[in-house]
């Protein structure tokens, strides 16, 4: 262990308590969690509605048209869907309401 570490941890296991360390600690925790919320939302592509016109007969096709469509990659397990049908799905929506649609 380095010098350095080890006075690290002696000088924090010395230092009192005080009744504002779980706050600090609180404050510490929420500025984490908003940073973590802002970067989660950075990352979300934009979604705003758009004209989808999915008409395939089934999951799969339908999957891969709404890909195609949206721009987003689009992961299944085949064999898992592989003869499910699906609806037609037709208007201005994000890609979340395609997705319930199907």
């Amino acid at each position: 262990m380095s010098s350095c570490f080890s006075d690290a941890m002696t000088s924090a296991a010395e230092a009192p308590a005080t009744d504002q360390s779980p706050q600090i600690l609180l404050r510490c925790a929420r500025v984490l969690c908003l940073a973590g919320l802002l970067l989660a939302h950075a990352a979300l592509p934009d979604v705003t509605r758009a004209l989808y016109r999915i008409d395939a007969p089934t999951l799969p096709e339908a999957l891969d048209q709404f890909g195609e469509q949206s721009g987003l990659q689009v992961v299944y397990d085949y064999a898992s869907i592989a003869g499910l049908d699906s609806p037609p799905v037709n208007g201005h929506l994000n890609p979340a309401e395609v997705l319930d649609a199907l």
